[in-house]
């Protein structure tokens, strides 16, 4: 095998561990796998300190000094390109299912055009302790793809399908690529339900 050929199947290789390394949410906590950053770096033939900074900043990755999100005394959280809070729920019933709407009110803060999706939200919800699957409601309009400009509010949608309506929801909102602690909310289905009525 050619040295090229060495460096091309050692480069794919290198990039599959991190991808496996990403998919699988891996914490700092988590010591199954141990990879030698030097060996790493000389593999993708960059410095070592850019892909210390690469592996720091895997997905679901927090370490044990992660900071908090703060809350502003509008009620807003900060994140790198937006501030939000939640600003309501519902429970809306579709094809036999019942699904929880989270109602977002946010606000671009970055200097450019952005979506909700452009912002790296993470939005994980837990019912007994296993995870939400996404929600689909066509009277909902998520409005989570539409951008707007620089200082602009908009109100967005995201849907989960309940795995049933007496648990409540754990739910846990963060940013991709940030060591903070998520932010946690707990939604009673059965008092959003006993509204309804």
């Amino acid at each position: 095998m050619k040295n090229r050929d060495k460096t091309i199947a050692l480069t794919l290789l290198a990039l599959i561990l991190y991808a496996l390394f990403v998919w699988r949410g891996m914490t700092t906590t988590q010591q199954s796998i141990t990879l030698d950053r030097d060996m790493f770096a000389g593999l993708l033939n960059m410095p070592t300190p850019e892909i210390e900074s690469l592996l720091d900043t895997q997905p679901g990755q927090q370490s044990n000094d992660a900071q908090e999100y703060k809350r502003s005394q509008e009620g807003f959280y900060q994140f790198s390109k937006i501030k939000f809070d939640v600003t309501g729920y519902k429970i809306v019933k579709y094809d036999g299912k019942y699904n929880l709407a989270y109602q977002f009110t946010w606000e671009n803060t970055s200097n450019e055009p952005v979506d909700f999706l452009d912002a790296n939200v993470c939005i994980n919800a837990y019912q007994d302790g296993i995870e939400c699957d996404l929600g689909g409601v066509p009277s909902i309009d998520p409005n989570n793809m539409t951008k707007i400009k620089p200082g602009k509010r908009l109100v967005s949608y995201y849907v989960i399908e309940l795995k049933n309506t007496k648990s409540k929801v754990e739910t846990h909102i963060s940013e991709y690529f940030v060591d903070k602690k998520p932010i946690t909310l707990n939604v009673d289905v059965q008092y959003l339900l006993s509204k309804k009525k």
